[in-house]
């Protein structure tokens, strides 16, 4: 859209707000990634923990890259774009179980779902292997997620609820 998404009103809220109101901070910890230090967001409950990306304006695998320290802190992260208007807690459970549990030191790994024919990185489930794997990318000067995923061992989720992976790019996709 060459805009940020995450203050895009749809049906009078924020894209973002959206998604954290359809996701909930049950049972799991939300972060939002992303942005620069001064970056608005839409006002967040107050459990969404917010970091912006190590260097901004750099697309979505500096939000990877920027995630890498704090990941460790979790087996497996799922990784969402805020412009997913369809996803919500049922996918987001589905993909944690389909992902299994991760084996430590069994690599960097990822669980990426398939939608209309294309492989949905920003609604993936990450270990924090991968986070790494990014890391370094992104100190290398990469920014292609298709090149990250790339590097790393993944498994694909073909979805039968297609729609829910669907994000928004153009402004006629609201």
């Amino acid at each position: 859209m060459g805009r940020d998404k995450t203050g895009i009103l749809f049906e009078g809220k924020p894209l973002l707000r959206h998604l954290v109101d359809r996701l909930g901070t049950e049972p799991w910890t939300l972060f939002v990634a992303g942005g620069a230090q001064d970056h608005v967001l839409p006002t967040l409950p107050d459990e969404v923990l917010v970091f912006p990306d190590p260097e901004e304006d750099q697309g979505p695998l500096a939000a990877f890259a920027g995630f890498a320290p704090k990941a460790p802190a979790f087996d497996r992260v799922l990784v969402l774009a805020c412009d997913l208007p369809h996803f919500a807690k049922p996918h987001a459970q589905t993909l944690l179980r389909r992902s299994g549990t991760p084996i430590p030191g069994e690599g960097a790994r990822a669980w990426v779902p398939v939608a209309a024919g294309r492989r949905q990185v920003l609604a993936g489930v990450y270990t924090p292997e991968a986070f790494a794997v990014a890391a370094r990318l992104f100190d290398r000067g990469e920014r292609s997620l298709q090149r990250f995923l790339d590097a790393i061992e993944f498994e694909l989720l073909p979805q039968e609820q297609e729609k829910a992976f669907l994000n928004w790019n153009r402004p006629g996709d609201l």
